[in-house]
């Protein structure tokens, strides 16, 4: 520890050798003016051109010394407390107590306790404890006894003491609530105590005891919507069940992952399934064959719908174009007719449209005949029995021949 005697140095600064009077002269002057930055700039420029000389030395730890102190000083005004407490235990340590240095290291100190208490006191109002109670402790450390730092620390030990209090009564509730197989009460009340006392011995037990229960239930309920083919709904429960049995350490918590993303794509094909059955109501056949063929490569659960829509689509498709044929048909629109029937008869070969093309083609074999007979009975001048037949002929088919019945008949 070294002790620095101003008296002593005065004179001594003076006749130190080889040093430029300025420089000297202007250190004292600013150390003398507690201007204390710019007298350390200019003793330094003095040691630097002499640096063995002793009493230049004393001179520049002083002004050093003083320096130091100032801007523990100014740190502390700055709010920088902590910056200034550790300048000042170094100069303490190294220079002994003096009364200048230990007055500012106590103010340091103490803003600095202030500036932790309060800091202690937003947290505490946050409700994070545990962060509050290492700034009352830190306060406290600077400096013993401060109330403001002792009152905090009462105040969470309350705080703590009201908090094991409510997790042990959420703990008994879901023990209580476990007796009666309640389990998403048991998990609530576990987790409720878990809130209050992260380290309660019980809860923690009773909630992964909870969480088991929960997933084996979920993954029952997601089961049964499955077998009713609830395909969006079994996909939330196998979700759900997937998440607690994965929390509560179950290994089938993977498969509930797969089958719950299965369900998500079952449940897309059932909106398709929908739309096609609507596009089907609609005779909007080709829609309704491409949503249809969609659905049927995302679906693995659900075929049987696949067929019965197909079933009906065909049915539905055979029914509407069978019903357009009989209306060519009455209209006298034979080629017309002929065509869509014999679509209809290739798609549905069990159903009527064979026996209408059969009649069809009779009425056209039948309009021939007619027709050639009426003409050779015309050549012949025999037109009261070509009459007859032109008359037959436009009753059968109108349209025969762009209605040659009809203009032969003068009409």
């Amino acid at each position: 520890m070294k002790k620095i005697l101003l008296a002593s140095l005065l004179p001594a600064i003076v006749g130190c050798a080889g040093v430029e009077p300025d420089q000297a002269a202007i250190a004292i002057e600013e150390f003398r003016a507690a201007n204390y930055d710019v007298a350390r700039q200019h003793i330094e420029r003095a040691v630097d051109e002499s640096p063995e000389d002793p009493d230049l030395q004393a001179w520049a730890e002083l002004i050093h010394h003083a320096a130091r102190i100032d801007d523990a000083r100014r740190y502390v005004f700055q709010g920088q407390e902590q910056k200034a407490i550790t300048i000042l235990e170094d100069l303490i340590h190294e220079y002994g107590p003096s009364e200048t240095a230990k007055s500012w290291l106590d103010k340091a100190k103490l803003e600095l306790c202030k500036r932790k208490s309060f800091l202690g006191r937003d947290l505490l109002d946050a409700d994070k404890l545990d962060a509050a109670e290492i700034q009352y402790k830190e306060a406290l450390a600077l400096w013993p006894g401060y109330e403001f730092a002792e009152n905090g620390l009462k105040r969470i030990a309350k705080l703590r003491q009201r908090a094991l209090a409510k997790a042990d009564r959420n703990y008994s509730e879901g023990l209580r609530a476990k007796e009666d197989l309640r389990w998403p009460k048991v998990d609530y009340n576990a987790t409720a105590s878990l809130d209050s006392d992260p380290h309660h011995p019980g809860a923690r037990r009773l909630q992964k005891t909870a969480e088991r229960e929960l997933a084996e239930s979920r993954r029952k309920l997601a089961k049964t919507l499955f077998d009713q083919h609830s395909w969006a709904a079994a996909a939330r429960r196998y979700e759900q069940a997937a998440k607690l049995a994965k929390d509560a350490g179950l290994d089938w918590f993977k498969d509930a992952e797969r089958l719950s993303a299965e369900m998500k794509v079952e449940a897309r094909a059932d909106g398709m399934f929908v739309e096609a059955a609507l596009l089907i109501n609609k005779a909007k056949f080709d829609e309704a064959r491409k949503t249809l063929d969609k659905a049927v490569k995302l679906t693995k659960h659900d075929l049987v719908r696949a067929n019965v829509l197909e079933i009906r689509l065909s049915h539905k498709r055979t029914e509407v174009e069978l019903q357009r044929a009989l209306e060519l048909k009455a209209d006298g629109r034979y080629d017309e007719a002929l065509d869509l029937l014999r679509d209809v008869a290739k798609r549905s070969p069990y159903s009527t449209a064979a026996g209408h093309i059969e009649t069809i083609l009779e009425i056209q074999t039948r309009s021939e005949q007619l027709y050639e007979k009426a003409e050779a009975l015309e050549k012949q001048g025999k037109h009261d029995e070509a009459r007859s037949l032109w008359r037959e002929l436009r009753e059968i088919n109108p349209r025969f021949k762009d209605g040659i019945a009809g203009k032969k008949l003068g009409s």
